[in-house]
């Protein structure tokens, strides 16, 4: 199985988590010096900033799409998907934040099931959204005492995430990945923006700017690598690889906020990993099958 696999996809696909990974490591790390809303505001204006430099001579091509609607509506899904996650993320640690964060495919698959009537591999995906679901628990542990409401909120990030991508499957992916891009981050600015009026904000410190351009630069270089994966392996073949971020982000909360993982991270994060494998690798063999 993992010898059929196009190794260069592998690598892009990797990377681009690994970009992730600083974009949200950096995140946190800015948490504690500005309130969360102004960090989700510089997350996706420092992308909107990075990404019309590098499209600044024909953005206006770049924007024509006849599916405005369905771009609003991911963009939307994207921006709630981030609040939740950034705030689960520096409330509780990184690591069990990530791990939950992680189930997004397979509440997809649930959701595919009941609103797209993707009805085969039923016990599978059965048992795979079952084993995610626990392992969220574990590592959420609501019976333990120093439980954090907040430890459901990446698990609120994975829903908003999954509905993407349900709205993504029953539409089709209609235009340039990178026109979607460009009008998520523009929607997530936009949105962002309106916290600035219901929540306090701080002056930025200009010994900051330098972490604003790499969330900028590092989110929109994963998204890029993202697509070159795509555009040489099937999606269902890489999905598993996605979990990498967990010990991306295990290792950040260690090294940078000595955020060590009790025994509840690592059997919870086994079931969420173990779940990925045993989807993602009935529905490559069937595809191989057929």
């Amino acid at each position: 199985m993992l010898r059929n696999l196009n190794k260069k996809a592998v690598l892009f696909f990797i990377f681009a988590w690994f970009n992730f990974s600083i974009m949200e490591v950096t995140a946190k790390y800015l948490s504690f010096k500005y309130p969360i809303t102004e960090v989700i505001w510089i997350r996706f204006f420092s992308q909107t900033i990075v990404l019309f430099l590098i499209f600044f001579p024909f953005i206006k091509t770049k924007l024509v799409t006849h599916s405005l609607y369905l771009h609003i509506s991911r963009g939307v899904c994207l921006f709630f998907a981030a609040l939740f996650f950034f705030i689960g993320f520096t409330k509780t640690d990184l690591a069990n934040a990530t791990a939950i964060y992680k189930t997004s495919p397979i509440f997809l698959t649930l959701g595919s099931i009941f609103f797209l009537k993707e009805t085969n591999f039923l016990v599978i995906k059965f048992l795979t959204v079952f084993l995610a679901l626990i392992g969220a628990l574990i590592i959420i542990n609501p019976s333990s005492s120093s439980f954090s409401i907040y430890s459901f909120f990446p698990l609120f990030a994975a829903i908003s995430l999954a509905i993407f991508g349900l709205i993504t499957r029953y539409f089709g992916e209609r235009e340039n990945p990178l026109t979607s891009i460009i009008y998520t981050a523009l929607t997530g600015t936009i949105l962002s923006s309106f916290l600035f009026a219901f929540f306090d904000w701080k002056p930025f410190v200009i010994q900051d700017i330098p972490f604003f351009v790499v969330i900028g630069t590092v989110s929109t270089l994963g998204h890029f690598l993202l697509i070159k994966a795509f555009q040489i392996e099937e999606a269902s073949n890489l999905a598993s690889f996605s979990t990498v971020v967990i010990f991306f982000n295990t290792l950040w909360g260690i090294l940078l906020f000595s955020e060590y993982p009790s025994i509840n991270f690592y059997i919870g994060s086994i079931l969420i990993i173990l779940s990925f494998i045993i989807l993602f690798r009935n529905i490559s063999n069937f595809k191989t099958l057929h």
